[in-house]
């Protein structure tokens, strides 16, 4: 099936009445589109690698839209991800359960590495994985999507 976001990207990407909402404003305007349009989940919601007090505005926003909804949201970083972990944090903080209803994308961010000889380029080592929380999770970022398991119910 086809699932149709709805929401806000990134701040670069925002009309100029997000920078105008408060945050309550903010969940109002999601619930709302929750309700109008045939949206299945909160997303894509993006920030780069420096998480900007709107977009974090607007990811509380999200995780409390996400509460009152139960939509699925869908989150994206910039390379190399940095703000993945703000990301969680930020929905954390929100209420959300990190376990349930949250997927996060972020384009391929290994470097292509030309070995010594002009032998075709090969993908870097993937990062070491951290062991447990939040880290744990957002440490597959990096190279590809991560899908939480019960992301649509």
């Amino acid at each position: 099936p086809v699932v149709a976001g709805i929401g806000f990207y990134a701040e670069p990407y925002y009309t100029p009445d997000v920078a105008k909402m408060s945050e309550d404003q903010m969940v109002q305007a999601l619930i709302e589109q929750a309700d109008e349009t045939p949206g299945g989940v909160f997303g894509e919601i993006g920030s780069w690698d420096e998480i900007t007090r709107l977009e974090r505005r607007v990811f509380r926003a999200v995780g409390r839209a996400h509460l009152a909804t139960n939509l699925s949201i869908i989150t994206h970083t910039g390379i190399p991800g940095k703000s993945a972990l703000q990301q969680l944090d930020i929905f954390e903080d929100a209420g959300v359960a990190l376990d349930q209803g949250l997927a996060m994308a972020q384009q391929l961010a290994q470097q292509f590495q030309q070995p010594a000889g002009g032998s075709p380029p090969t993908l870097g080592q993937p990062p070491a994985i951290p062991s447990s929380g939040a880290q744990a999770a957002a440490a597959a970022i990096p190279t590809a999507t991560l899908m939480i398991p019960t992301m649509l119910k």
